[in-house]
């Protein structure tokens, strides 16, 4: 992905307009107007510093460590790229061989395109961060390990990206949904799903009527959702949540 493309999805989750994120920008100590931040999430101006870029993350209400990155990653060499790109796909496999008898294929084929479709600088990210945890652990004695015994690195690939806020203030935006695979989901529960014909996933409440299944927000500004429950599919039942503080 590039810093462009970064760009304009972080400054599209927010309320700002391109002039509003500019004076922001400017009430931080770095002068930009609205021109200027229309070329870059155009791809037709790059951050002459890493304090734009700061700025930038600081507004869009981002770590600062995304753009940065991916900044440098746009002009980084091919042989760099490839490395972390590999280092994504064997994440990915140690992750599902690990997980193999615990999640249907349906999950491990999300996984993996949420995996495909992550930034090069949220990996790297999460790779330092999650590393460090596993270090810290490991030196302690702990260690992360699967159901058969295998020593898994959890570099967080396992959740489910939190990618609105509508199940705000329960699940905030940004943060990881863990879930928990059961035969049977019950009324109120918080479930990962995905609408029949589509490929991306929501987080909502279910409630069942009849032959119809019921999604529900908690946050009133999103839309109830009416469905066939054969036009829905749950990946899964929301059981715990990794946020940074």
């Amino acid at each position: 992905m590039a810093y462009s493309e970064l760009l304009r999805n972080a400054i599209a989750s927010t309320n700002y307009t391109q002039e509003e994120i500019a004076r922001e920008c400017t009430k931080l100590g770095v002068k930009r107007n609205k021109a200027q931040i229309n070329n870059m999430v155009n791809g037709r101006l790059a951050p002459s510093n890493d304090e734009i870029s700061k700025a930038l993350a600081k507004v869009c209400g981002i770590d600062e460590r995304l753009l940065i990155l991916e900044h440098y990653f746009d002009n980084a060499p091919v042989e760099i790229k490839e490395i972390f790109a590999t280092m994504k796909y064997l994440t990915f496999l140690s992750t599902s061989n690990a997980l193999a008898n615990r999640f249907p294929k349906e999950i491990l084929e999300e996984l993996k395109r949420q995996l495909e479709e992550q930034p090069l600088s949220d990996f790297a990210i999460e790779l330092l961060d999650n590393g460090k945890v596993y270090i810290e652990q490991y030196t302690n004695g702990i260690k992360v390990t699967s159901e058969d015994n295998q020593v898994v690195l959890n570099t967080g690939v396992v959740g489910f990206p939190v990618k609105d806020d509508a199940m705000f203030p329960i699940l905030p935006k940004g943060s990881k949904a863990i879930i928990e695979i059961k035969e049977k989901y019950a009324n109120n529960d918080i479930v990962i799903l995905r609408l029949k014909d589509t490929k991306d996933y929501l987080i909502r409440r279910i409630f069942y009527l009849g032959r119809q299944i019921i999604l529900m927000a908690d946050n009133k500004q999103f839309e109830q959702i009416t469905k066939n429950q054969e036009d829905v599919t749950i990946l899964g039942k929301v059981d715990s949540l990794i946020t940074k503080i």
